[in-house]
């Protein structure tokens, strides 16, 4: 089942812009991937959206717009993330939401449409709770398992 998306424009290289619509009005959202810094040199990225602020020039992550588009929202957000991979296959996503209940939210979304997502996009999870058996809490992401945090990449790197 394929949820409808937003238009996004690109603005630069690491910034991309779409609206919502709905019942409560038309909302101007961001999605930032901002590039952090890492030791072992890997491209890393922050993903981040919210609604864009025009006071503050930047986007405020933890407020509900309940526009009655939350999946549709959530749809461009990860179609943004998987162009961003196309654009950067070397690029590593970080994704976790500002609350425990929105990573919940991003979680089931993942789960929902996961037949979807591109086979050489994989998907990583940190573990919600820690194992024994990992040294690293970092897992190939599994339906039923719970995540505090995700990273995509492009397996076609390794290629």
């Amino acid at each position: 089942m394929k949820v409808p998306k937003y238009h996004v424009h690109r603005l630069n290289e690491h910034t991309y812009q779409f609206f919502s619509t709905g019942p409560r009005g038309m909302f101007e959202l961001r999605i930032i991937f901002s590039r952090e810094s890492g030791e072992s040199g890997d491209e890393l990225y922050n993903l981040a959206f919210g609604l864009w602020s025009l006071d503050v020039q930047d986007i405020d992550d933890s407020i509900e717009l309940r526009n009655g588009d939350a999946d549709r929202i959530l749809s461009t957000v990860a179609k943004t993330a998987l162009d961003f991979l196309e654009r950067h296959p070397g690029a590593f996503v970080f994704a976790q939401g500002s609350t425990p209940s929105r990573t919940r939210k991003y979680q089931m979304g993942i789960c929902k449409y996961l037949v979807e997502v591109p086979k050489h996009i994989k998907i990583s999870g940190l573990r919600a709770e820690p194992t024994s058996c990992h040294t690293s809490n970092w897992t190939d992401f599994e339906v039923g398992v719970n995540y505090r945090a995700f990273i995509l990449y492009s397996n076609l790197r390794y290629i």
